[in-house]
């Protein structure tokens, strides 16, 4: 899913993300109590969990949650933030991975679709893992922002820019 410049901009990114002020998270984040509350007692598959901010609601919401992310440093804070049975953490990369368990009633990936190259390759994988008439839910930066260079980003404390590598979705 993600290069290796990705994961290792990611693992820096990880101490601070949470905090960091992103209005396309805002923006994210904005949409996901409702989701939260029409996805209950499923088992869900999240791809790109990051510090967990999906992950919490979701196991909130009585879901049995496989969070995958192929960053350490983004799942390091996860694995602090979200302490629940009901959540198994994974250091893996989706695309090139054996997944954890397949028979997933959702899938929820957050932010992460602009970093893989073959989306029809994602899609396969993703339809292989899941229960028939299983979802898919996916938050993502409008393909006209990417176009635009508006992708993720962040300044780290020295100031140094870093921007993340990403595939244009349109």
């Amino acid at each position: 899913m993600s290069s290796k410049k990705n994961v290792v901009g990611y693992d820096r990114w990880s101490s601070f993300y949470d905090s960091y002020s992103n209005p396309t998270v805002a923006i994210d984040g904005l949409c996901f109590p409702g989701f939260y509350h029409s996805v209950q007692d499923q088992k869900v598959l999240e791809l790109g969990c990051g510090t967990g901010r999906h992950t919490a609601g979701l196991v909130k919401a009585g879901n049995q949650v496989d969070a995958m992310d192929a960053s350490e440093g983004m799942l390091r804070v996860a694995k602090e933030k979200v302490k629940d049975p009901k959540v198994s953490f994974y250091h893996s990369d989706f695309m090139s991975s054996s997944l954890p368990s397949t028979g997933y009633d959702t899938i929820l990936m957050s932010l992460v679709l602009e970093h893989i190259a073959s989306l029809d390759a994602f899609f396969e994988l993703c339809v292989g893992v899941l229960k028939p008439l299983g979802q898919i839910f996916l938050s993502e930066i409008h393909p006209s922002r990417a176009t635009q260079g508006k992708t993720a980003h962040f300044k780290d404390d020295s100031g140094e820019f870093f921007s993340r590598e990403y595939y244009s979705l349109s």
